[in-house]
């Protein structure tokens, strides 16, 4: 496409739907019926797979068009198909409605009231109608009660009565739908515009339509029951037979099923008879025959169905009704009785599979099923030629053969059957009926494996080289979708390595000759450039510049490469000349196409491109002799490149709007702040700030050759860095005895030339990265810089000032002088620091890294405490610190093994050992950095790059001159073997911390090997987060992007999905400010001191009173006055909701408002003109300019209309979760403290929006009267206590002899010892009852429960002892839910010192990613999210039995404490028969409690001697820990969260205690107001906040979790971002994720077709017979049509008159169309 040619016409919007038989037929240019391609020659087979009518095959011209490629376009071709198959991507549906519909009366199942019911709704849908949509059940509430709330499948006959209900009640809906269809015309509120609201309101109709269709077998018409239906994989459907009292019930009845094939042939005989003038034709003749192949099946359908003459005999045969044969049923049976369902139900159908909806032909059965396929072109089947005369097919053509091969055995089977044919070879036996459906049945499979490799009979190994269905050419990243249509190459791009330039501009990209000459420009020929493309087209396509064609005015292209001087010369003379040929009035002029120039614009892009600055537009400057592109240090930042061989690409824009809309919007200079949170991203680096370091200390001066030839080196007047086009010097600092300028003199040289016309010097504070303790005394306030009118005053320039960071110099000059000066600045300050370092050399040696001897001696004392620290941590933790144990004592030995042994005890004394070891590496580098190094400061290059942030950071100098420290591992030391070793030097359960990963030595003088070995693995796992994180962040940040692609800002400044037109955001941010702009805004000091500046810069001179808006300004002081009196937030609207920001100056933010006027009242700087105060002189601002100045900047800081804020706020998160670590820690060691962090907290909380959270927590802030010890009894109160945190120790005995129940039995006598009764009712507020009536009622029975399910897994079934009622897989069954339930990950993990839950103390997500390290690529988690969401939803909340829902303080007593002994001894006894009879608990046969004490349990279980043997101990510690004797749902543990409370104090809060739960239960806390705060109340489940306090809070939810994820690892997100993420997931009033399921209800199908599960959605869009009328951004790129979204959502409507011809009457309109393309209509 030519994209300087106007565009003739272009797709409007797309329907899809099904083709029917007709067509394909009408597509086809050849039925296709030959399955050999290639006779002996070579050449295709007439009417095989290259039949030449398909397109051009090999030399020979298409046989359809007569043209060869590229003109002839292909054409496809088509397999008629005997019989009819199955769709197998509409399969589902086909089976779901051959359950809904009644054999008797051919119609759905579902009452007709309910039919109208949902005719009714899905009409008002249709229509927008939602409100209504909303009433429609009242309506019917008002008819009259309960008329089809009896369900489809009760007994009661319906009368005529009830038909004539039903048909009023039709009626009475349909009227009503008239009558608000009606209305909204007349309110103009109809829309048949589809929404997403619309959209989802439909599905849920649907899907409750395709609910209630299948209920019950009985039909709610004619009370006929109905057979059930299966399908077997996507190939045959089964009708399942009735049961024998319900087949009796029919004959009973008279009920006869009539066969749909029969019913649809007497059909056809009917309208033959009324054509019989007609000829028969071969189709009616073909029909004849399959009426004979059927017959017999047509009886077995009746004789099934209870005909009344076979009645008796079927009724005998299903007395045994299990024999009773399911009943096959062929596509063609399954067809008629679904047309027959479309034609008796037609009005619903027809609503259901979207007939109604625009360019859609109405509805049909055979849209399911396929008789024809189509063969798609030659040319998109491409041959592969294999060596000497040989051709390789297309893979794909061995899916077409099988149809083909299949459709001939087909065709042969049938004329065989018929008797017109006898088989061409003799066979072993003639064919039957049965041979006929066997093939059937194989081109069914043959037809499923062209649709989808996935349903083709061959699987697994065998199925490895199967062709792919054309399910896989459209899916995944190599899908048609996203390979060809989302992705499109492209022409004029250049890729190579690049290199760095200091001394080019940093908007400036170096080209190298090879590439100039081969990208060319069409640059049309004007009167003013004749000169520059005649030399061009002398010079010709070998020499730069020169030119390598010439396109005439009629668009015909003259290449030059080909031609000699002379006739070069010839051609360049008559650029100017219209050509020879034909009328040439109001052509255009001739186009050169020239090589790329100096100063032509280029845009680079380097991958991964995760944000806008990720491709930037350069000019280009040819370099001879290069052979790499040339990039400034500047640009590495944005581009996150380096030059150790990254590529990069270049691409060059082909026309005059491309290049100003790349100039004026990409250009680097104005990519100098992130839109992540608008801090700047380009700055001066590495050597760049080291030498800037230098120049900008005091002992540097420089004589008069010295200063020019920087500046020399630096200005260059030519490039219009001076602003009066001569360079400006300054007088020396110092005159006698020679003059000498400072190296700050020379920056301020260098500001001077810089300062625009009509500005003042720039006026900055700031603080340098250099710590001012560095210079020694004297020199502290070198760490606060000062430029003053320009001049740089004090204060050393390094990354703060010169760097990418916010608040430096570069950003105060980009803030007050703009764009194009701070570009040039940066460009200006890199060639002088480079000039500076060719004079001045920077190098690192290893004397910047040796210590002083005195130094040497600090470290070894500093080191000292490594060699005991382990030991006495140990000890400690163990608690032998009094016995003071050296590290051979067995005890320390024992101890430790126990605590290593036990992952929680271990990862306990890991943090412990950690914080100790840290004080140590802290110590050693405080002592001897940079007291103990050989070298000093400024001397020391290596401390000079890392206090100036040039390079590196005082971890790397500690590492190479102090000690490496502890190694650390998934936030863990190193971990132990079996053996209790590291490593098998080491003795085992060491207490070292040598032996923990702690490393002593540096690398300086090496380390041991050891040290190397646990250094490397720290390394790898690095290396491996890196490799993992890639993948998920890449795929987290695609989801987001896909969702909000849509999303851009309006003229009104709201937010708007493109799609719908949907809002999303009436004020973008809620302040309507782009996140760059509005940085600055609130620095009142910076603009107050370069307000002349300001002034300038913002062009207020002439068109300021026209912009700032009186009333606006009127409203905001009124309003924020309203506010300050009344306290009420809503006593009035703000400025911004009544005037639009973008429209009116002086509509700003109440806060900037408020925040500017106590600055300007209290005046601290003595800036603002103060005449009552005597503050007054030039450097001074008025009130009312400097509110102005404010006001204007308020308006040029508004996002721009068009922005696509939604891709950027994607980009914004998307982009930093590349620098999170993947891997989650625990936070504070503590279980309830146990928090998923980083991206696998992103997926949660916006991939799969999850309602169980891996990790949920609430934070409970208790009541002012409740003090710190009632909070800790009431955390043990609500947390979760299982039996297994009582018990002291276990014992069980096996032994096998005589037993009650079985003559030889097995035993196991098990032993309960608790800890002391008083000490665990104290701890945990609990009786001694409670004990007992948690092992009577929880513990035993799944005691026994899973000791059966074990032996039945090991085969003893038989020898158990049977249960009451015999049903063996009933116990079997129950065992198997509460196995499931004990084995629930949450359980486990969340419970206090279990010792069980080592599998599961860590993040759940892990153990995915465990198993996923292997896949790399942005892709690898996309199949797996759908299995994440099945499962989190799937997860069944834990069934808690009524009694176990505590409150405050333990659990209810169920036996009363009885004090004197005889009670208690009878109720031992009862308890003991309760426990034998009972069959939860019939293996056990003897059972006793200590009452008195608590203090043992014993108990006795039996089975027989001939069971397997099994573990009893650990079955019953699962067990124990299963038992809970307290707990509220939910919830596993609470404790007091110290930390909080101690930041509450320092934010000076009154801080109640605290508590930090881990679980969420809302209602649960609900109920205890009387201790818990219900204002303070706060849980990170968005989820539960959704349910519980609604969608504004979840939405804030979502903004604070977001907020805290990048917060936590230090990374700033403007929040405007995160607001419009979290107004995007809750706009439908729910909480919905950025993934396939979240993205159901958008309305372009293309946007989720580009997504994933192409076909799925390909299927829904077909089914409900959707359109996409590219409005979205997906949508548009699909179609090759300009987004619209940014400069492309702007249309251009041109005022002009109908103006009067000379010629008369005709008049000319010009108009513009939806993409601003101008069409004349005459």
């Amino acid at each position: 496409m030519n994209s300087s040619q106007a565009i003739a016409s272009q797709l409007q919007g797309v329907n899809f739907g099904c083709f029917t038989t007709e067509d394909v037929r009408a597509l086809s240019a050849r039925q296709i019926t030959n399955s050999t391609t290639f006779d002996t020659l070579l050449n295709p087979v007439p009417g095989g797979l290259y039949s030449a009518e398909l397109g051009q095959f090999g030399d020979n011209a298409c046989a359809t068009c007569g043209l060869k490629n590229p003109q002839c376009p292909g054409h496809a071709g088509h397999i008629e198909l005997p019989v009819p198959c199955y769709h197998p991507t509409f399969m589902d549906q086909v089976l779901r409605l051959l359950r809904a519909a009644c054999i008797y009366c051919g119609r759905l199942k579902m009452r007709r009231v309910a039919v109208a019911r949902f005719i009714a709704k899905l009409q008002l849908v249709r229509y927008g109608l939602l409100k209504e949509l909303n009433q429609l059940d009242e309506v019917q509430s008002k008819i009259g009660k309960g008329k089809d709330a009896t369900p489809a499948g009760s007994d009661e006959d319906e009368n005529d009565d009830g038909d004539a209900d039903a048909k009023a009640v039709a009626l009475r809906f349909e009227r009503y739908v008239k009558d608000a269809i009606k209305n909204a015309k007349r309110n103009g509120t109809l829309s048949t515009e589809k929404t997403e609201t619309t959209n989802n309101a439909r599905k849920q109709i649907i899907r409750e339509f395709m609910a209630a269709i299948t209920v019950g077998k009985k039909c709610g018409n004619c009370n006929g029951i109905n057979h059930n239906h299966r399908k077997d994989r996507y190939v045959k459907i089964f009708r399942k037979p009735l049961l024998e009292k319900e087949h009796i019930a029919m004959v009973q009845a008279g009920m006869k099923a009539k066969d749909p094939v029969v019913e649809m042939r007497r059909k056809m005989r009917l309208e033959r008879s009324r054509k019989r003038k007609r000829d028969e034709d071969e189709a009616v003749a073909d029909l004849s025959n399959t009426s004979e192949e059927e017959g017999d099946d047509v009886d077995i359908d009746d004789s099934s169905e209870g005909e009344p003459e076979i009645a008796g005999g079927v009724a005998d045969e299903s007395t045994t009704s299990k024999t009773q044969p399911e009943i096959y049923l062929n596509p063609s049976r399954v067809h008629a009785q679904l047309v027959q369902l479309f034609e008796r139900d037609a009005e619903v159908l027809n609503l259901v599979y979207g007939g109604d909806s625009a360019g859609h032909s109405g509805v049909s059965a055979d849209m399911f099923f396929l008789n024809a396929l189509i063969v798609p072109p030659n040319k998109y089947r491409p041959e592969a030629k294999t060596g000497d005369n040989e051709i390789a097919e297309a893979q794909e053509n061995s899916l077409y053969k099988a149809v083909l091969n299949a459709c001939e055995r087909l065709t042969e089977i049938q004329r065989e059957l018929s008797g017109t044919e006898a088989p061409a070879v003799p066979r072993y036996r003639p064919s039957t009926y049965a041979d006929f459906e066997t093939t059937w049945l194989t081109l069914q499979e043959s037809v499923n494996s062209l649709i989808d490799k996935n349903l083709s009979p061959l699987q697994g190994r065998a199925g490895a080289r199967n062709a792919d269905g054309v399910k896989q050419k459209l899916e995944k990243k190599e899908g048609m979708f996203r390979k060809y249509m989302m992705g499109k190459r492209v022409n004029f791009a250049a890729r190579t390595v690049i290199s760095p330039d200091p001394n080019i501009e940093t908007n400036e990209i170096g080209v190298p000759p090879v590439f100039a000459v081969k990208l060319t420009y069409p640059e049309p020929v004007t009167q003013w450039n004749i000169e520059e493309m005649q030399e061009a087209v002398r010079n010709g396509a070998f020499i730069w510049p020169g030119a390598l064609a010439i396109e005439n005015e009629n668009g015909s292209v003259l290449k030059l490469d080909r031609k000699n001087a002379e006739e070069r010369t010839a051609l360049a003379n008559q650029l100017l000349a219209p050509a020879g040929t034909g009328n040439t009035r109001g052509t255009r002029p001739k186009k050169v196409h020239r090589h790329l120039n100096n100063g032509d614009i280029v845009i680079m892009n380097r991958q991964p491109t995760l944000h806008k600055p990720s491709m930037m537009c350069h000019r280009a400057r040819v370099l001879p002799g290069e052979k790499t592109l040339r990039m400034h240090y500047a640009n590495c930042n944005t581009y996150n490149a380096d030059f150790d061989g990254d590529e990069m690409n270049m691409h060059f824009p082909q026309n005059e709007l491309a290049r100003a809309e790349a100039l004026s919007i990409a250009d680097t200079d104005h990519q100098y702040l992130s839109a992540t949170a608008g801090n700047p991203l380009r700055g001066l680096i590495q050597d760049h700030i080291s030498m800037c370091v230098w120049l900008t200390s005091r002992e540097l001066f420089f004589e008069r050759g010295d200063y020019m030839n920087l500046l020399y080196a630096a200005l260059r007047p030519e490039s219009g860095h001076c602003a009066n086009d001569r360079l400006e010097t300054m007088p020396p600092a110092i005159m006698k005895p020679k003059a000498l300028w400072t190296g700050k003199q020379v920056i301020s040289t260098v500001l001077k030339n810089l300062t625009p016309p009509g500005c003042l010097g720039l006026t900055v504070n700031g603080k340098s990265t250099t710590a001012n303790t560095m210079w020694g005394p004297g020199g502290e306030e070198e760490g606060d810089v000062v430029v003053k009118d320009g001049e740089l005053l004090q204060g050393i320039i390094d990354k703060k000032q010169i760097g990418p960071s916010s608040g430096g110099l570069v950003n105060a000059i980009y803030e007050a002088y703009g764009h194009a000066v701070a570009g040039k600045f940066l460009s200006v300050l890199g060639r002088l620091l480079t000039k500076l370092l060719h004079m001045r050399a920077f190098s690192c040696g290893v004397e910047d890294l040796i210590f002083t001897q005195k130094g040497e001696e600090d470290r070894r004392q500093a080191l000292t405490g490594a060699q005991s620290i382990g030991l006495e941590v140990s000890a400690k933790y163990v608690g032998l610190a009094d016995q003071k144990p050296t590290g051979e004592d067995r005890e320390l030995q024992q101890r430790l093994e126990d605590v290593l042994r036990d992952d929680a005890k271990q990862h306990g004394l890991d943090q412990v050992t950690n914080n100790a070891t840290g004080k140590i590496s802290s110590g050693v580098s405080e002592k001897c950095m940079p007291a103990g190094l050989a070298k000093p400061f400024p001397k020391n290059q290596m401390q000079t790059m890392t206090t100036s942030g040039a390079k590196g950071t005082k971890v790397n100098v500690n590492l190479i001159s102090c000690a490496l420290g502890q190694q650390v591992l998934e936030g863990r030391r190193v971990p132990i073997m079996v053996s209790g070793k590291t490593l098998p030097c080491f003795k085992p359960f060491e207490s070292n911390v040598r032996a923990g990963g702690y490393i002593v030595d540096r690398f300086l003088t090496g380390i041991r090997p050891q040290e190397y070995y646990f250094h490397a693995m720290a390394g790898r796992e690095g290396l491996i987060d890196t490799a993992v994180k890639t993948s998920r962040s890449g795929y987290l940040q695609r989801c987001l992007i896909k969702g909000m692609e849509g999303l851009k800002v309006e003229y009104d400044t709201s937010v708007r999905n493109t799609e719908d037109g949907s809002i999303v955001q009436f004020l973008y941010g809620e302040d309507g400010l782009d996140i760059g702009k509005a940085k600055y805004l609130s620095d009142f000091k910076f603009a107050a001191e370069n307000y002349i500046s300001l002034y300038n810069n913002l062009e207020m001179n002439d068109n300021m009173a026209s912009l700032i808006s009186e009333e606006a300004k009127e409203h905001n002081k009124a309003a924020e006055k309203k506010y300050r009196k009344s306290g009420d937030l809503g006593a009035s609207d703000p400025a911004l909701a009544v005037y639009p920001p973008a429209r009116h100056a002086g509509s700003i933010s109440e806060k900037l408002l408020a925040k500017s006027r106590s600055w300007v009242d209290s005046n601290t700087e003595r800036l603002i003109k103060d005449k009552k105060h005597g503050i007054d002189g030039p450097r001074t601002v008025s009130k009312k300019n400097f509110n102005a100045i404010l006001e204007m900047r308020y308006l040029r800081s508004i996002v721009e209309t068009g922005e696509a804020v939604g891709v950027v706020a994607g980009q914004s998160v998307g982009e930093p979760s590349t620098q999170m670590t993947l891997n989650t820690f625990h936070l504070a060691g503590h279980a309830a403290k146990n928090v998923t962090l980083g991206i696998p907290r992103l997926r949660e909380i916006v991939m799969t929006a999850a309602t169980n959270l891996a990790t949920p927590t609430m934070t409970l802030r208790l009541n002012d009267d409740v003090d710190v010890e009632g909070a800790k009894k009431f955390a043990k109160g609500i947390s979760k206590l299982s039996l297994g945190e009582i018990v002291d120790k276990v014992s069980v005995t096996e032994s096998t002899g005589k037993g009650v129940a079985y003559a030889e039995a097995k035993r196991y006598e098990i032993k309960l010892d608790f800890f002391p009764a008083e000490e665990y009712s104290k701890e945990y507020a609990i009786t001694i009852s409670d004990v007992v009536n948690t092992i009577e009622r929880r513990l035993l029975p799944r005691l026994q429960a899973t000791t059966r399910k074990e032996l039945k897994k090991r085969g003893d079934a038989k020898t158990l002892k049977s249960a009451k009622d015999d049903a063996m897989p009933d116990i079997g069954k129950s065992a198997g839910a509460i196995e499931q339930e004990s084995n629930r990950p949450e359980a486990n993990r969340e419970g206090g010192d279990d010792d069980s839950d080592s599998e599961g103390d860590d993040d759940a997500t892990r153990d995915k990613m465990k198993s996923n390290k292997q896949q790399a690529g942005y892709e690898a988690y996309e199949d797996e999210d759908e299995q994440v969401l099945k499962q989190r939803d799937a997860t069944p909340e834990p069934e808690e039995s009524p009694d176990e829902d505590e409150a405050y303080g333990g659990s209810p007593r169920s036996t009363p404490d009885a004090e004197d002994s005889s009670p208690r001894v009878s109720s031992a006894k009862d308890r003991e028969i309760r426990i034998k009879s009972d069959s939860k608990t019939n293996d056990i046969i003897a059972f006793s409690f200590d009452d008195k004490k608590g203090a043992t349990c014993s108990f006795t279980l039996e089975y027989d001697s001939a069971t397997a043997k099994i573990l009893m101990l650990h079955l019953l510690e699962s067990a124990l820990h299963a038992s809970l004797i307290q707990s509220v749902p939910g919830i596993a543990m609470c404790m007091i969260d110290e930390e909080a409370m101690n930041e509450a104090k320092k934010d000076g809060l009154h801080s109640d205690a605290i508590l930090a739960a881990s679980g969420v239960n809302i209602p649960a806390m609900w109920e205890l107001q009387h201790i818990i705060h219900p204002h303070h109340l706060y849980t990170n489940s968005i989820h539960d906040i959704l349910v519980h306090y609604g969608v504004e809070a979840a939405r804030n939810a979502i903004v604070k979790e977001l907020a805290g994820v990048f917060g936590g690892h230090g990374i700033s997100v403007d929040p405007r971002h995160l607001m419009l993420i979290a107004d995007y997931m809750t706009r439908d009033g729910v909480y919905q994720a950025f993934s396939r399921m979240g993205y159901r209800g958008n309305p372009s199908p293309f946007m989720k077709m580009s997504f994933e599960t192409t076909v799925n959605f390909l299927r829904d869009a077909v089914l409900e017979g959707e359109g996409d009328n590219f409005a979205g951004p997906s949508a548009r790129i699909v179609a090759g049509r300009i987004g619209g979204v940014g400069t492309g959502g702007i249309d251009v409507f041109l005022p002009v008159d109908a103006v009067e011809k000379e010629g008369g009457e005709e008049e000319m309109v010009l108009a513009a169309d939806e993409d601003g393309d101008v069409e004349m209509e005459d």
